[in-house]
């Protein structure tokens, strides 16, 4: 049996599963947190509260629209065309073996982003800092993808929770309290999501959720 007829029986068995209860609900949750979809979500975080605020319209919205460009629309393409000429099986990517030219690709994608944002010379090192970290987080995750898969939900939203938390601490002044355990809350919801839906093991999120955290911790070294 090839990977393609093998990966099309497991969808196949996958639609064919009942449908569990709220399962609508929660996979509504997963999607609003998708991975790609942290990077810009946190940019206008930074825009919003932080001192970042004060700067003109023009150049939150070039900041906000490079994250969005080379964090979500260049993925999210590069996926599409690898699913159209099936060189990947589901655009999800639920099978590991899916992974890996999507992973890399987002490394390449997220390490463009963080050196187009450094080249600007304006942006300080704490904005850069979860942009770095995703550089690491993808590097690493793309790695791992060879022998095992770790979730890439749990990894991403965790080391967003990790620099909100650090907001708190840089800006206690602008960032209210309620985002950073939002934060937190939500990190734990979306790894929920990811177990309940059986697209990974409590340890396969648990490993995100530590290779999240300390990718944003390395960032912070790096960085600052």
């Amino acid at each position: 049996m090839t990977q393609q007829e093998q990966i099309r029986k497991e969808q196949e068995a996958q639609i064919a599963a009942p449908r569990k209860p709220y399962q609508g609900l929660v996979q509504s949750i997963s999607n609003i947190f998708h991975p790609l979809l942290v990077l810009t979500y946190t940019a206008l975080v930074i825009c919003i509260f932080t001192a970042m605020k004060a700067l003109p319209f023009q150049v939150k919205a070039w900041f906000v629209g490079m994250v969005f460009l080379y964090t979500l629309v260049m993925p999210v393409l590069v996926i599409t065309l690898l699913h159209v000429t099936n060189t990947i099986g589901h655009w999800a990517l639920r099978d590991r073996r899916d992974r890996m030219l999507p992973f890399f690709t987002n490394f390449v994608c997220y390490l463009v982003n963080a050196v187009v944002l450094t080249r600007t010379g304006f942006l300080p090192d704490w904005v850069l800092m979860p942009y770095y970290g995703s550089v690491i987080l993808t590097f690493v995750a793309w790695i791992v993808s060879w022998k095992w898969k770790i979730s890439a939900h749990a990894s991403a939203n965790a080391a967003g929770a990790t620099f909100f938390l650090m907001l708190f601490f840089f800006f206690p002044e602008s960032m209210p309290l309620w985002l950073p355990l939002a934060a937190v809350i939500v990190v734990g919801m979306v790894c929920s999501t990811r177990v309940y839906l059986g697209r990974h093991t409590l340890g396969q999120v648990a490993a995100g959720t530590l290779l999240g955290i300390c990718s944003m911790l390395l960032a912070d070294i790096f960085t600052l």
